[in-house]
């Protein structure tokens, strides 16, 4: 059974929308010169319980496609099929409430990936734990570090139980600890059913977490199959 099946899935963005009439044209999909491809008719099937790498270098489209996947964005062309709830972890601190602790974030952005308070509730001390943060669970995540919105980042959304978990660049942020404490997590959610979707510049990771992996360049998936071939390949780039 396929967790996640893309075809021919194609993105575009415009430099210029000052003006009302680039607008409305970029919104009816109306070809202009200042129009560029992030993404290029991707193809992809990803089956249930797979960890899926995307590796290629710095504006490569990555982000962007794991955004269509999420549904945090909509391509332009192509179609998308995701079956399961996701929980996607790409970007430090997004879904958090500045404002708000820790623990207050906890709630709100557990509710967001669709905790039930009474879950939540039950696994807040693991999540706490996990994330390392005690001594400021209490504090307003504004005073938060980098890498402290990593931690709890990824725990609510490890303790979540997804379907589909999605995790981006932001572990590079963590200490070498936990970011191994984050992959053995990784590995039991999947030794669980949950499908993976991992994007990281750390090849060895990529190369014993990942079934399969996909090399993007200029928003093109220029080869996808296994990972010690698709490093070589992407390292010949």
């Amino acid at each position: 059974m396929h967790s996640i099946i893309l075809k021919n899935i194609s993105k575009k963005y415009r430099k210029n929308l000052q003006n009302f009439r680039s607008m409305i044209g970029y919104l009816l999909n109306i070809k202009s010169k200042d129009d560029f491809l992030v993404l290029d008719n991707i193809n992809l099937e990803v089956r249930r319980g797979e960890t899926l790498g995307i590796i290629g270098k710095n504006g490569s489209g990555k982000s962007t496609l794991l955004k269509v996947i999420a549904g945090i964005t909509f391509a332009n062309r192509g179609s998308r099929k995701v079956v399961g709830r996701i929980a996607p972890l790409i970007e430090i601190g997004a879904g958090f409430q500045p404002e708000l602790t820790g623990r207050e974030n906890i709630y709100f952005y557990g509710s967001i990936l669709g905790m039930k308070r009474s879950l939540i509730s039950e696994k807040i001390d693991d999540i706490i734990e996990f994330a390392g943060i005690e001594e400021m669970i209490d504090s307003a995540v504004k005073f938060y570090s980098s890498g402290m919105h990593a931690r709890l980042g990824f725990a609510i959304t490890a303790y979540a139980g997804p379907d589909i978990l999605i995790v981006d660049e932001v572990l590079a942020v963590g200490d070498n600890d936990f970011q191994e404490k984050c992959y053995e997590k990784i590995s039991q959610l999947k030794s669980k059913g949950t499908t993976i979707i991992l994007v990281s510049h750390d090849m060895r990771q990529i190369n014993d977490h990942c079934d399969q992996v996909a090399v993007l360049a200029h928003g093109k998936m220029i080869f996808n199959g296994e990972p010690s071939k698709a490093i070589e390949y992407y390292l010949k780039q």
